[in-house]
């Protein structure tokens, strides 16, 4: 039997007991962490979002960043639900930004370099883009877009939540 024949038949033995030959996992090359100094907010109170983005290459990456006043929020996708699982309301502010609104954002963009290892931290105030005004709980989590150069895909962050409670 020659080399040829011997994968064939190895294959379709996975394939007959059900087996699948085990596939390669991406590295992802960061992580995404995200909390909140408070749990608990009251309605029209900020909600900030504490961000950090871990490098966990050898290398140096460099991630695009737009530049402008408080922009951090769009360089990520932003999800946030409420108790139902329905998207939370987008203010005006929030829809330029991702471009849903009759406005739409145009800024520049510049490269941010993390080294192996390093930590990126930046911080987005939730509610300049969500009207988180009713009083419920909301889930969040986020995801950034890997430049292809990097291997392409997106990388999301773990999931936290927040209360809005009006005591």
């Amino acid at each position: 039997m020659n080399v040829r024949q011997s994968c064939l038949l190895f294959f379709a033995m996975c394939a007959s007991h059900g087996a699948v030959p085990a596939q390669v996992t991406k590295l992802q090359p960061f992580s995404i962490t995200i909390s909140t100094p408070a749990e608990v907010v009251k309605p029209g109170s900020e909600v900030r979002l504490d961000i950090s983005l871990k490098n966990l290459l050898d290398k140096t990456i460099l991630l695009p960043k737009n530049v402008g006043q408080e922009e951090t929020d769009a360089d990520y996708v932003i999800e946030v639900r409420d108790s139902t699982g329905r998207s939370a309301t987008e203010t005006q502010r929030g829809q330029m930004i991702r471009g849903k609104g009759t406005k739409r954002y145009f800024g520049s963009i510049r490269w941010v370099g993390a080294k192996p290892g390093e930590t990126l931290k930046e911080s987005v105030a939730l509610n300049k883009d969500f009207d988180l005004n009713k009083p419920g709980k909301y889930v969040i989590q986020i995801q950034r877009y890997v430049p292809d150069d990097l291997g392409g895909g997106g990388v999301k962050s773990n999931v936290i939540s927040v209360s809005v409670n009006p005591e």
